[in-house]
């Protein structure tokens, strides 16, 4: 796999964060003889001495001559691509919807210095929006852009709940759109209803991470970070660490520059999906439903059980989406890159 940067990296370059961190990734992975750096570079997305002069190393090393500078498919990116031992298929889980937002992670080879993630976008190449504010803008500023909209989505998630709550004893329950709503992706039935225990505590959970999502959105210039897609992230549009035993949460939402090529409706479905795996990656995991068609998000009432369903990111991104968009994408209906 070809690994690219979407702008100059070094001297005079524009030096995107996620542009750095691949070509921090790239010069480590050469050995010192052929000009790479010695010690290897911290992958941190900054231009500073050492990277700058790790640049200027590799071209002397390579070239003969050093300008100090790398561009998009010019001659130094491709030998640096030389080193890139790549990324060998590993444990590959899927997250989001199957032509959406999903991603497959990817146990990385790291070479001689850290492992990393290289985003090559299902239909466009890294960089390449189809939507929304222009290249000059960076993955976590056009998330920005979503944040009104999720929110709206969020408040009509609220008062989607409170509405089943208050018909839960009415003959109007079970024809309801908001119980349909909550039964699609929930699985919440009608035994559960009648179930005062397990009714309550369901709500309330659903109610409490519904609103710790709308923390995050809330707080997106806390929680939202520039990030390449790298290593198991290689697809991903936006992801949160923590979810695998080998990595850290950091309490942030990475955004990476596929991002930029979801139209709005993903876009902001993404918000929400990475929100709920910012609640607690160890423990919101997400679960196919084995009795639905993987070509469409449609959860069925006999599969996963509402315990499983309340835990679960894709249930979080699209009853929220539901509700709140009006989108109630019925059986085979797929969310695809461009909605």
């Amino acid at each position: 796999m070809t690994l690219t940067i979407t702008a100059p990296v070094g001297a005079k370059g524009k030096n995107r964060a996620w542009d750095v961190q691949v070509v921090q990734y790239l010069l480590n992975q050469v050995p010192p003889a052929a000009g790479g750096p010695d010690p290897s570079l911290d992958i941190d997305g900054l231009i500073g001495p050492k990277t700058q002069g790790a640049i200027s190393s590799f071209q002397r090393s390579q070239f003969g001559w050093a300008d100090g500078l790398i561009e998009p498919g010019k001659v130094t990116i491709q030998a640096l691509n030389n080193f890139d031992p790549g990324v060998p298929p590993g444990r590959r889980i899927r997250c989001g919807n199957d032509r959406s937002h999903g991603y497959f992670w990817k146990t990385a080879s790291s070479g001689r210095g850290q492992g990393l993630l290289l985003a090559v976008r299902l239909g466009g190449p890294i960089g390449t929006p189809t939507t929304g504010g222009g290249s000059d803008l960076s993955p976590v500023q056009q998330a920005k852009t979503r944040v009104m909209k999720a929110k709206e989505w969020l408040q009509k998630a609220f008062d989607t709940i409170n509405k089943v709550t208050a018909l839960r004893r009415t003959a109007g329950l079970a024809g309801s759109l908001e119980f349909q709503a909550m039964r699609n992706h929930f699985h919440l039935t009608v035994d559960d209803v009648n179930d005062n225990e397990r009714f309550n505590f369901s709500v309330t959970v659903i109610r409490r991470r519904v609103g710790q999502i709308l923390m995050a959105v809330d707080n997106a210039d806390q929680f939202y970070v520039d990030s390449p897609a790298v290593g198991r992230y290689e697809d991903a549009h936006a992801y949160v660490l923590g979810s695998v035993p080998d990595e850290k949460f950091d309490q942030k939402i990475h955004f990476t520059p596929n991002y930029l090529n979801c139209g709005p409706l993903t876009q902001t479905n993404i918000l929400i999906h990475e929100g709920a795996h910012w609640i607690d990656p160890s423990f919101m995991q997400d679960q196919k439903d084995p009795r639905k068609d993987l070509s469409g998000y449609i959860q069925v009432e006999g599969g996963l059980p509402l315990s499983t369903m309340i835990t679960n990111p894709y249930s979080y991104g699209q009853f929220v989406m539901h509700v709140g968009d009006g989108q109630p994408f019925p059986a085979g209906k797929v969310l695809s890159d461009s909605d």
